[in-house]
């Protein structure tokens, strides 16, 4: 393949007081890290975390050629940004530290980005309450339909050309795990993307699976994301957020009967919990 297109690719693992977690998913990417690849730790840990766990993790990632950056403040989003500014990749992907990526996803990455600037990929769910997008190549431009923003892919599993953040900016950090709204900044920056004219793919082929949750966190989570998805709405104010807000309550509604009627009580006390979370 003389003419394939080459690019050197920069991974993104944010981490917060789960340094096992994430020395897992580390390692799975060092076996395919390839010659032109780096990868970039940003450790969002608090304090005690940071005093009891940090030396071991630090001394592998030193050892393994890792870039580690202790950010000193909570926030995804913040955490995301200071990464892209040290990044010096013209790719650059995020994988979550509860994930572990397929043996190809970082060459699967870099495939699927030959031809759009904007990458989602599958993420198998082990009972972690994400949804599966399925083995089904699609590619999404800026519609009514992007608003269900579900569909276009998820932020444990997304990469980025980097003239993309030249032209859309960083990731709003009011959005995201630890930040004011606790979820909904991957959705702001698909958005924003999709509105300045670039198109996103979904490539199943870039696969990570992430792992399970406790029932208590599934309703947790299912509350900040439909919280986060609100005031992402609400935030970008145009004809189709407008609609999407309106029509949205009384969808889940529905949702939430349905389950009842057919006895399916952990669902409906999931699709109860994003009804709550959106009306918050």
């Amino acid at each position: 393949m003389k003419n394939e297109k080459k690019f050197s690719v920069s991974v993104i693992i944010c981490t917060c007081n789960r340094y096992d977690q994430a020395r897992k998913c580390l390692e799975s990417l060092l076996n395919q890290k390839e010659g032109d690849s780096e990868i970039i730790v940003v450790d969002n840990s608090d304090k005690e975390t940071f005093l009891t766990g940090r030396e071991n993790f630090l001394n592998f990632c030193q050892q393994k050629g890792i870039f580690y950056i202790f950010s000193g403040e909570k926030g995804l989003s913040k955490g995301r940004n200071l990464g892209i500014k040290k990044a010096k990749g013209e790719i650059i992907a995020f994988i979550d530290d509860d994930c572990l990526p397929g043996s190809n996803w970082i060459k699967a990455i870099k495939e699927g980005l030959n031809n759009h600037p904007c990458l989602t990929g599958r993420t198998i769910s082990q009972n972690s309450g994400l949804a599966d997008l399925g083995e089904k190549q699609k590619v999404f431009s800026y519609n009514f339909f992007s608003y269900f923003i579900w569909k276009i892919g998820h932020g444990n599993n997304m990469a980025f050309r980097r003239e993309v953040f030249e032209k859309v900016g960083l990731f709003d950090e009011n959005f995201g795990m630890g930040a004011k709204y606790q979820a909904g900044e991957d959705a702001d920056f698909f958005l924003r993307c999709l509105k300045k004219g670039f198109k996103i793919i979904y490539w199943p082929k870039a696969i990570v699976s992430h792992f399970s949750k406790s029932k208590a966190n599934l309703v947790k989570s299912a509350f900040a994301y439909q919280q986060g998805y609100k005031r992402l709405l609400l935030k970008h104010k145009d004809l189709y957020a407008m609609v999407h807000l309106l029509i949205f309550p009384p969808l889940l509604l529905l949702m939430v009967i349905k389950n009842l009627i057919f006895f399916q009580f952990q669902e409906a006390k999931l699709k109860l919990a994003k009804l709550k979370g959106f009306l918050s």
